[in-house]
């Protein structure tokens, strides 16, 4: 991080650049990073409470989804953004996961 401040803050690292390299961490870099964190931490003793991890988590989208409609309905939320208060509530961050 320090090597490319100091690169940017010399123009040596154009804006165009930053904007691509930050594509390509969040695209090609980020999603393995967090796979290879999760999957060593099941073993054989805790491999049987993915099934209700799973319900759990599709239940907290279907309660954001719920909540996504009733708030489109009873708060005053313009036109153009009716389907993303819908999104923003359902892919809302219930876990300890950092997004």
């Amino acid at each position: 991080m320090f090597v490319g401040y100091c690169f940017a803050r010399k123009d040596l690292f154009p804006q165009v650049a930053t904007r691509g390299a930050s594509q390509v961490a969040m695209n090609l870099a980020l999603p393995p990073l967090i796979f290879s964190s999760i999957v060593p931490a099941f073993t054989k003793h805790n491999v049987s409470a993915i099934g209700p991890t799973f319900l759990i988590a599709f239940i907290y989208s279907i309660f954001g989804l719920l909540s996504g409609l009733v708030i489109r309905e009873v708060c005053y939320v313009p036109r153009n953004f009716w389907q993303g208060i819908i999104v923003a509530c359902c892919l809302g961050n219930w876990g300890a996961l950092r997004t």
